[in-house]
């Protein structure tokens, strides 16, 4: 009887354990997005196909850098605007380049804040 009752409970034990790798069988992780190329820059200029944007001024005295970002018909916007008309001088934005083999840093995704 005692090892009736401990078969039952090697068998019960082995059975949860394969039960429970069977429900993650299948299960696939969300790929994770990639992070923004520049992330929470302000836009400094618009001049028609170019974006010049700065990091926030957290220190008035200290000197920050300025990237130029070309933008392009396939650049998307997303966020609190819908379009590359609707940017302005100020907004809060992160930008996603995409690879062009140049040395231009063109925009292929631009999210606004």
């Amino acid at each position: 009887m005692k090892w009736f009752v401990l078969l039952c409970s090697l068998f019960l034990l082995v059975s949860c354990s394969v039960a429970e790798e069977q429900t993650n069988v299948g299960e696939v992780e969300a790929p994770e997005e990639e992070e923004p190329d520049y992330d929470d820059v302000l836009i400094q200029d618009i001049d028609e196909n170019l974006l010049t944007v700065v990091p926030p001024v957290t220190d008035p005295d200290a000197s920050y850098p300025v990237y130029e970002i070309v933008v392009d018909e396939e650049t998307k916007v997303d966020g609190a605007k819908e379009s590359l008309d609707e940017l302005r001088i100020k907004d809060d934005v992160e930008i996603w380049l995409k690879s062009t083999g140049s040395d231009e840093e063109t925009a292929e995704r631009i999210t606004v804040k």
